[in-house]
């Protein structure tokens, strides 16, 4: 599945209203949410004004659920942006993140005696907030060039 076609679900929206809406067809978006077809960016926009959806991008994004952490880490910013948004909306973020807190304590209490075990948790998790941060500012320099008139 697509994001694409988690926010549609989650609007209420069918793939027919979206193509009326939208002007994009409705085999496109249909092409679109099966990974059948790379939408161009145009098509993209026109969705996401429709939908709502902050970053047009993130549509074309898969929703595997078999996604691991690795292949998340070592994604690109946008299915990073797309996995946590998709948390949000599913109202899994809260207890995700509760978890990942549960984790890096664990992980604290078994290596602190361990030196460089130690430092390699909190480079990880350094490495991690240092991106977040990073891609959040760049989503907002983005963000605040496309509201530029």
């Amino acid at each position: 599945m697509t994001y694409l076609r988690h926010v549609r679900e989650q609007r209420g929206i069918s793939q027919d209203k979206l193509a009326e809406l939208s002007g994009v067809p409705q085999n496109t978006i249909s092409r679109i949410e099966r990974g059948e077809r790379t939408p161009r960016p145009s098509t993209l926009e026109k969705l996401s004004q429709v939908l709502k959806v902050e970053h047009h991008s993130w549509l074309a994004m898969p929703m595997a659920p078999t996604e691991t952490f690795g292949e998340l880490i070592e994604g690109t910013p946008e299915k990073r942006r797309t996995y946590i948004e998709f948390m949000r909306e599913s109202g899994r973020l809260t207890y995700f993140i509760s978890r990942l807190e549960e984790i890096y304590a664990s992980g604290m209490e078994d290596y602190r005696d361990e030196p460089m075990d130690w430092a390699k948790l909190q480079a990880a998790f350094m490495l991690g907030y240092a991106r977040a941060m990073h891609e959040g500012r760049e989503a907002q320099e983005e963000g605040s060039k496309n509201q530029q008139p």
